[in-house]
């Protein structure tokens, strides 16, 4: 990365700066300098951009700004000549993996049933806390939904098979 014509050097912005009394940066301030070095941020006034960055932040000088520029070039290129790691950012726009799909053992199926027997269809808060504690309510939901389907599923094919089973006609004689 060429350094731009107006940086001076870090010799010399280094003693400018020494004679400044403070040369720690905060987090907001160093996020004030990152927006105000974006080049449509610089307006007009590229040659000498510290003295206007330098105004966003009150208690900083025109020397410790360029001194803070100075800091960011370095990293930048310290960065790029592989010195130092590039964080790894989660930029994949893919949904997370999902868990696979645990099935309910007959065991917590039973202590459904007793929850639902104590506590009646809806609390499922209480049947997770008080019976099924290895699912969250959310699951004992979800699984009551299932569990009233299948229920109402089997009656109407018992209901359909005795009806297939049983004499419709009536007998001659």
């Amino acid at each position: 990365m060429e350094a731009p014509p107006f940086l001076p050097n870090l010799q010399q912005a280094c003693a400018a700066a020494d004679t400044e009394t403070e040369t720690e940066w905060s987090f907001e301030e160093i996020k004030i300098f990152e927006r105000a070095i974006v080049p449509e941020e610089l307006g007009f006034d590229r040659h000498n951009p510290f003295e206007r960055i330098a105004a966003r932040l009150p208690r900083k000088t025109e020397a410790q700004v360029r001194i803070q520029w100075q800091v960011l070039v370095r990293d930048i290129e310290m960065i790029e000549s592989g010195s130092i790691p590039l964080p790894h950012y989660n930029t994949s726009t893919t949904k997370p993996k999902r868990r696979k799909r645990v099935p309910w053992t007959k065991e917590e199926n039973e202590l459904f049933e007793r929850g639902l027997k104590r506590f009646g269809k809806g609390d499922w808060r209480s049947i997770s806390r008080h019976f099924v504690e290895s699912k969250s309510p959310s699951q004992v939901a979800s699984h009551a939904q299932k569990y009233f389907l299948r229920l109402e599923n089997s009656r109407a094919k018992q209901n359909l098979q005795s009806a297939s089973t049983s004499n419709h006609y009536p007998s001659t004689l």
